[in-house]
């Protein structure tokens, strides 16, 4: 049940809630970019949609500054053509049926290629 890749057991629900649905999700996705270099690495992600699932546990990811340091990121990833998605711990424990539908919402949409771009520019998928 549990998995070696992942960082807590936040992780590891998430993992258990949406690959029954996505099975193309894997642990810890590392996007890089032209350079080699790390630009993120993903709690969960399908390559083929570029759908990045992020697990945000309750101690790790509060605040106004973790907020906005987790916004930041999202940004520079969808530059890249990545999607984030970000599934708390109260997402994954009270509302499951309401957190998969979204992020099957969001994967279709990709599968669609109709995501509105949120910082105006075009997506690109390579």
């Amino acid at each position: 049940m549990a998995d070696r890749l992942a960082g807590g057991p936040s992780e590891t629900l998430t993992r258990l809630l949406l690959t029954p649905v996505l099975p193309d999700l894997e642990p810890q996705v590392q996007l890089f970019d032209d350079r080699s270099r790390l630009v993120a690495r993903f709690d969960l992600g399908d390559r083929t949609r570029r759908l990045a699932v992020e697990s945000d546990g309750k101690a790790a990811h509060s605040g106004a500054a973790m907020v906005a340091k987790d916004r930041r990121r999202d940004d520079r990833t969808e530059l890249y053509g990545w999607w984030t998605e970000r599934v708390t711990w109260f997402d994954v424990r009270r509302l499951r049926e309401q957190t998969v539908a979204r992020v099957l919402r969001r994967a279709h949409l990709l599968d669609q290629d109709t995501i509105p771009d949120r910082l105006t520019r075009t997506r690109t998928r390579t």
